[in-house]
């Protein structure tokens, strides 16, 4: 269990459903549980790795989670995801890969807009939460 941010006293599971569902069709009202501080750590990338244990997941649960895990965290690198889904960092790339493109047009389109309006570069590397924009000076 994970404390769910800004709600006292509500956790999510993260591991540990079907003995929870196994103890609740039971009528069994309270059950011993474990609080977990995931340090900032993806909460689905936690359960994924946990999950993993002595079998592997399933292509299509791989894939799916890595998706989810990159849709929910694009500051997530294709390694991280692949260590906790036992994936290497290629395959992940190749799941995500047209999330990343999605991303990175609707950045490039905004970098486009951005520039048409005279924004300085330095400017537009802050709204987009960049250090500094990779690419030189746009000039049409």
């Amino acid at each position: 269990m994970e404390s769910v941010p800004d709600k006292i006293d509500l956790y999510r599971l993260l591991d540990g459903a079907h003995r929870w569902s196994a103890n609740k069709s039971t009528g069994v009202a309270e059950v011993e549980a474990v609080i977990k501080d995931l340090d900032g750590n993806d909460p689905l990338l936690y359960a994924a790795k946990k999950a993993i244990g002595p079998r592997q997941l399933a292509e299509d649960e791989a894939r799916d989670t890595a998706r989810r895990a990159y849709t929910g965290n694009p500051g997530l690198n294709s390694e991280d995801i692949g260590k906790a889904i036992g994936r290497a960092r290629r395959t992940v790339d190749s799941y995500i890969a047209d999330l990343r493109a999605a991303k990175q047009m609707g950045r490039d389109i905004k970098i486009f807009r951005m520039n048409r309006l005279g924004i300085p570069q330095n400017r537009m590397a802050k709204r987009l939460g960049m250090k500094r924009l990779r690419t030189p000076h746009i000039v049409f």
